[in-house]
């Protein structure tokens, strides 16, 4: 029985492995290559560049705290953007609010296509909902290029952790961040997927700079997911107007509840705790901070 290693270029010296049960799909596209395999531990895995993307038994932690503490601080999300996100998790979460369009560009079509036959699990049915637009287009490219101007009310970033030889290291520029605060109405949000806590917080708090540095509120939030390196993973928002760790309890709890929300991890008592930071972040954003 084979084993599949993770290779994540930051981490050199360590590595995750899983043992696969059975091969289920392998493709080489024209931007990576995608895996999909069953596992003991972790059920169906989904990869991209020998990189683990998402578990069946853990996917629903990531997906929930990329999307739901913006979705639920924001007072009428309306017109929602997810550059990346092929698979759907993300997409499935924000069509569980009221909105009107969800916008998601995806640079890779093959990623959908997989979704769409072996990843059920994760997208269900938010391919064939009406409000779902898709965009086979790079995601800094439909920025860059369209000039959306006050229009979206969220924008979330579900890419591929930056590397040189990766397709997502655009996603991570100065340019692009002002590109998403242009896009964005008065009140708009933006949440960044934004790697390893434990093992690339330089690299994590240097997105947070950047972001801090274009919006006039920014922060880092974190969550635990075991099937990824570290298990420590976190995320970074900016924001025009709202500032998330800071909504009263009362009120994410009251629309929670109106909502009639179902989530397995996320809630509103989790949402004012994940942006609770440990020390050693503190110490190296302080340093971030002090460079200016």
């Amino acid at each position: 029985m084979k084993w599949f290693y993770d290779s994540y270029p930051p981490f050199y010296g360590f590595r995750t492995g899983h043992k696969i049960q059975k091969l289920i799909y392998s493709k080489k596209t024209k931007y990576q290559m995608i895996k999909i395999f069953n596992t003991e531990t972790f059920g169906r895995v989904f990869a991209l560049d020998q990189a683990t993307q998402l578990t069946e038994k853990d996917e629903f932690i990531y997906h929930e705290m990329l999307i739901h503490p913006s979705m639920l601080a924001h007072p009428n999300p309306k017109k929602i953007l997810i550059i990346g996100g092929g698979d759907g998790g993300a997409l499935r979460e924000c069509l569980k609010y009221n909105i009107d369009k969800v916008y998601l560009v995806e640079i890779d079509k093959e990623v959908i296509i997989a979704a769409r036959r072996f990843l059920k699990f994760v997208c269900q049915n938010s391919f064939n909902d009406s409000r779902t637009k898709i965009i086979i287009e790079d995601g800094y490219k439909f920025l860059i290029n369209n000039g959306y101007k006050n229009f979206f009310d969220i924008v979330i970033v579900d890419c591929t952790d930056p590397d040189p030889e990766n397709i997502s290291l655009v996603l991570f520029n100065k340019k692009f961040y002002q590109a998403i605060f242009k896009s964005l109405k008065s009140d708009g949000i933006l949440i960044y997927q934004s790697g390893s806590l434990f093992f690339t917080p330089k690299g994590y708090l240097n997105i947070y700079k950047k972001i801090k540095e274009i919006f006039p509120l920014a922060g880092i939030y974190w969550t635990v997911i075991p099937s990824y390196p570290g298990a420590i993973w976190g995320y970074t928002y900016g924001s025009k107007k709202i500032d998330l760790k800071n909504i009263d309890l009362a009120q994410l709890e009251k629309k929670y509840k109106r909502l009639k929300l179902k989530t397995k991890f996320y809630n509103p008592k989790i949402h004012q705790n994940s942006f609770l930071l440990p020390n050693f972040t503190k110490m190296i954003s302080q340093k971030l901070n002090n460079k200016k």
